[in-house]
């Protein structure tokens, strides 16, 4: 059953639709492949959970500690990020009580209880995208399909035209309802080719914040991570796996989201007779970080090609209206002398139904008489011809 919903899910169905191909990619494609990498991530969200090394002398349970340390999160050292040599697990040193440098070198902060005022306590980076990121996924896909209810409200003329054709061949009704500068003003006309322009730009928008919002959640090393993890599918399995201290490079994995790191819980008790209080440091593994690095490296190539139909849609969108008014211009045909909006209604029309494109054309002729006597010389031949041709096709 989870297969047959997840594949109903993927599937896309070849049909003609009102936006175009690079719109769909951005709405539909992406909006699914966002839905499923959530679902996936998900699924670890509440079966897995972060496993600490808990010390036989301890007196917390291991599964306060996993918990506490789920809840409080887990960090690495800033100034180990570079010092690899120095590390057991990327970001964690070797020894665990070195927690600040002397001079370049490792030291522990705390001594006996003592404070050494020489040793620098290191910087902490926190790590809590474990708690969240199945939700921020989720929340990304509802973005990617935004633009298109804008897309469904600017181009409701082009929707019902659609459905206008789909039930009648009456070519009277269609000049009077769309062709019309009272039914349809003039202003709105132009307004529309406009939006439809904007509406492209927010495509593009919303692609760009995905990809470096989610840089910016990623703590600054989401944006070339897909090339670094392309650098290290080159190495052999040797160079690719040893450990952190043998390694001149950080994986690309761990450099996003360490699968290792450092908890502190206070540890604090107290009754009548006596009170104890300590502070705990334990090293954790964040098994959920494996998956997310998997499906990070997907979704960033998909982010990038996204960025890229997006914008192709945006000059696409630009180019062919800057087509559409040179060749209108340039010759002495209906296209010169009406809007940009209408020529996208014949357009479609003639997509859709030839016959009824000639009939709308002979209907403007005859009816707008800002159209009256502009028609190209041997128009009616022409279009005749192509009817000719079309019923050719079908026959």
């Amino acid at each position: 059953m989870i297969v047959r919903s997840l594949k109903d899910v993927i599937s896309i169905k070849i049909k003609a639709r009102h936006d175009s191909f690079c719109d769909q990619f951005s709405r539909l494609f992406m909006t699914k492949m966002l839905l499923i990498a959530s679902v996936i991530m998900g699924f670890d969200y509440f079966s897995d959970k972060v496993s600490c090394i808990v010390p036989r002398a301890s007196s917390l349970s291991k599964d306060f500690i996993h918990s506490a340390c789920w809840i409080s999160g887990l960090f690495i050292y800033a100034e180990m990020k570079d010092r690899l040599e120095d590390s057991g697990y990327y970001g964690i040193p070797h020894k665990i009580k070195h927690d600040g440098l002397r001079d370049g070198h490792l030291c522990e902060t705390k001594d006996l209880n003592k404070v050494h005022s020489t040793c620098i306590r290191m910087g902490r980076i926190y790590y809590l995208q474990y708690q969240w990121m199945p939700f921020y996924i989720g929340a990304l896909a509802v973005l990617y399909y935004f633009p298109y209810i804008i897309f469904r409200l600017v181009n409701a003329d082009l929707v019902s035209l659609k459905g206008a054709l789909k039930s009648t061949s009456d070519a009277d009704g269609i000049v009077k309802n769309y062709f019309n500068y009272k039914i349809n003003p003039l202003s709105q006309l132009r307004k529309r080719v406009w939006l439809n322009i904007l509406v492209k730009m927010i495509y593009v928008a919303v692609n760009l914040f995905a990809f470096y919002f989610t840089d910016y959640l990623l703590l600054g090393n989401y944006v070339g991570y897909g090339k670094s993890y392309l650098d290290w599918t080159k190495l052999d399995t040797t160079e690719a796996h040893i450990s952190a201290r043998e390694r001149v490079d950080p994986k690309p994995g761990n450099k996003l989201l360490p699968s290792m790191g450092l908890c502190d819980i206070h540890e604090a008790t107290a009754d009548v007779s006596s009170s104890t209080e300590n502070i705990n440091k334990f090293i954790c593994e964040i098994s959920p970080n494996i998956l997310y690095q998997y499906v990070l490296i997907i979704l960033w190539f998909l982010f990038v090609l996204s960025i890229s139909m997006s914008i192709l849609g945006l000059v696409s969108n630009i180019a062919e209206q800057v087509y559409r008014l040179g060749s209108a211009t340039s010759k002495k045909t209906i296209y010169r002398y009406i809007t940009l909006r209408e020529t996208e209604y014949l357009t479609f029309i003639r997509k859709k139904n030839m016959v009824l494109y000639g009939d709308v054309l002979r209907k403007l002729k005859q009816q707008r008489a800002d159209l009256q006597g502009k028609f190209m010389e041997g128009f009616e031949t022409k279009l005749e011809l192509e009817l000719i041709k079309c019923k050719e096709s079908y026959a």
